[in-house]
Parts: structure tokens; C-alpha cells; sequence
């Protein structure tokens, strides 16, 4: 299920880019750069390749965001007094509910 709405904003993202890369702008976003070398070379640059190393982007950043809070987490909670002093600090700064 999860795969298949992710595969279908992907394809969104890619008709949109396709119709924006069209309109000539300047700046070109990744999904634009690579929607132009499809142009130049559809057999390799196809949209499921464009699709994959889109979903391989995302994943990477998702994951090592992830990765880094769990073990900023588990240090934390394996030292009680830094952990007391970071709840501390972020009543201080942010406020608590």
C-alpha cells in the first residue's frame, strides 16, 4: 500500500516536472535535470529509473535522520544526569506543557 501512494506522487511529481521543465526556467530542480537527460536519452533515463533514485534520496535522508535521533535517544537515556539536564535546558528554552 505505502509503496504504491509512494509511486503514485512520484509519477505526479514527474508529469508536473515534465510540464514545468516545458515552460523553460532557470532554475532546474533534480527531477527536472534528469526529465531533460531523458529527453536526450530515454532508454536509459526512464521514469522508472527516475523514480527509483528519487525514492533512494528520500529513503537515504529519511533513514539517517532516524539512525541519528535513536542514538542521540539511547545516550541519553543510558546517562540519567545529561538526560536531566537536556529536559532542563529544553524547559527553559521551549517551554513545557
Amino acid at each position: 500500500m505505502c509503496c504504491r501512494i509512494s509511486d503514485g506522487c512520484l509519477q505526479e511529481s514527474l508529469k508536473r516536472g515534465m510540464r514545468l521543465c516545458k515552460r523553460g526556467k532557470k532554475k532546474k530542480t533534480l527531477l527536472e535535470i534528469l526529465l531533460s537527460l531523458q529527453d536526450a536519452d530515454p532508454e536509459y533515463y526512464t521514469d522508472e529509473m527516475i523514480k527509483s533514485l528519487s525514492q533512494a534520496l528520500l529513503h537515504g535522508g529519511i533513514n539517517t535522520s532516524v539512525e541519528t535521533m535513536e542514538w542521540a535517544m539511547t545516550l541519553l537515556l543510558n546517562n540519567p544526569n545529561v538526560l536531566h539536564k537536556a529536559q532542563t535546558e529544553i524547559d527553559i528554552f521551549v517551554g513545557c506543557d
